[in-house]
């Protein structure tokens, strides 16, 4: 997290106070996106770094101090797309109720002009 606020000056969930309790739909920008400086490298240890399946994060300190030093030399694989689903869970219901008042103007229209 601090890396990551370090390069981009906000923080990769967003900005909150303590006190607020958030939940993140949503996994973080790449820091090149805030900062075209940044290498494509460093953009990948930060994103594993601050990834939200423990999975996916270093499993410990010496192996994310390890994929700093040697950087640009031997780049991480990158980690797959994520599902649109997964990254918007809502979007089958919304897509069923955009489907549903199309449905219900067709019927409306056909009732109301239509010859009998």
């Amino acid at each position: 997290m601090t890396l990551y606020q370090l390069l981009t000056g906000h923080l990769p969930f967003g900005e909150i106070e303590p006190y607020q309790t958030q939940r993140y739909r949503r996994p973080p920008k790449p820091p090149s996106r805030l900062r075209p400086d940044v290498p494509i490298w460093l953009d990948h240890i930060v994103l594993k770094a601050v990834a939200f399946d423990k999975k996916l994060r270093f499993e410990t300190a010496e192996e994310f101090e390890l994929a700093l030093q040697r950087g640009a030399s031997r780049p991480l694989s990158s980690h797959g797309a994520t599902p649109l689903l997964v990254r918007d869970p809502t979007l089958l219901w919304k897509v069923a109720l955009a489907v549903s008042v199309l449905f219900n103007a067709l019927l409306v229209y056909w009732l109301l002009f239509l010859p009998r």
